[in-house]
């Protein structure tokens, strides 16, 4: 099952990211699969693929002052990634529902999300050319 959590959250960090700065494609290959989130504008649709397959859709926001559960205790943030799932290839995610992972790192090139999956509960994306 295939499940991306998205609330972009930034405790401190000192940066600020839009959800206009995260349209592009940002790709992942750290544990030898293949990902890549593909952020669209002007309407904040995301996909993300696993080995090139469509595994996840919606919509996107990037937000502040937005609780977030990390570790099992609540914290307010921002720079909150908000996915709203369209679509979800495994069906156990019903349309409309909300996810959210601190962005715990943000640059043009890189930015460093929480993944539930990832080394220390984190992954590192990179944007593509």
């Amino acid at each position: 099952m295939y499940r991306v959590v998205v609330v972009l959250a930034v405790a401190g960090c000192g940066f600020d990211v839009t959800t206009d700065d995260l349209v592009g494609t940002w790709t992942n290959s750290d544990d030898g699969v293949d990902r890549a989130l593909l952020f669209e504008a002007p309407d904040h649709t995301y996909e993300v693929e696993v080995d090139a397959a469509l595994v996840q859709s919606g919509t996107y926001e990037v937000a502040d002052d937005t609780l977030v559960n990390v570790d099992g205790v609540e914290e307010e943030m921002d720079n909150v990634l908000v996915w709203t799932v369209g679509y979800d290839v495994s069906g156990s995610v019903t349309p409309g529902t909300r996810f959210g992972d601190p962005i715990y790192d943000y640059g043009t090139d890189e930015m460093v999300l929480r993944s539930a999956s990832g080394e220390d509960g984190r992954r590192t994306w990179v944007r593509e050319e």
